[in-house]
């Protein structure tokens, strides 16, 4: 201990050397804090267990033996009416993905993100139109994207009306069944 007090004595800007409670002090908040770190990490750790086993409940579990039984909801004794619905939700694997919804004529459900970086106070030159922002020398990136609401509910029409989806190298598409507890 002596000598980490003579390092913080030669180290002192001002020549004012904490005192042993302070460092003590300093050292029960550093332990405090990784206790907190480590804490934080086992809960998400156990969150995401909780997640895992929620997921297979309500996806899997409760699904496969409501249609077992032939049933599509029914109620709890304390009212509560439990239902098993339809997902459809997909994951963009690349840009080549708007490239063929474009030629399958679904480009309207893509949308493109404009980012401009500019100082808050050029706002009256920010007006001007897309294809001038090269111009004026504002620097910016578009970005092509789908909302994923919109992405479930597109996969969701093309599943049930037997429309066309993308290869597997451009959407990996998600289907099941859910369940809702209200």
């Amino acid at each position: 201990m002596r000598d980490f007090l003579d390092e913080v004595k030669a180290d002192a800007d001002l020549g004012v050397i904490p005192t042993e409670q302070k460092l003590g002090r300093l050292a029960d908040l550093a332990f405090k804090q990784r206790e907190l770190e480590n804490r934080i990490e086992e809960l998400q750790a156990e969150m995401k267990v909780l997640s895992d086993e929620l997921g297979a409940v309500s996806q899997k579990d409760i699904p496969e033996l409501m249609q077992e039984i032939g049933i599509k909801e029914f109620k709890l004794t304390n009212g509560l009416k439990v239902s098993v619905r339809p997902y459809f939700s997909g994951k963009v694997l690349g840009e080549g993905l708007f490239d063929w919804m474009e030629a399958n004529g679904f480009a309207d459900i893509v949308k493109t993100e404009l980012v401009i970086k500019s100082r808050r106070t050029d706002e009256d030159i920010l007006q001007p139109v897309y294809e001038l922002l090269t111009q004026i020398g504002i620097d910016f990136t578009d970005k092509d994207s789908i909302h994923y609401q919109t992405l479930g509910a597109w996969i969701k029409e093309q599943k049930t009306e037997g429309g066309k989806l993308p290869p597997e190298n451009l959407l990996e598409v998600y289907t099941g069944f859910k369940t809702t507890i209200k």
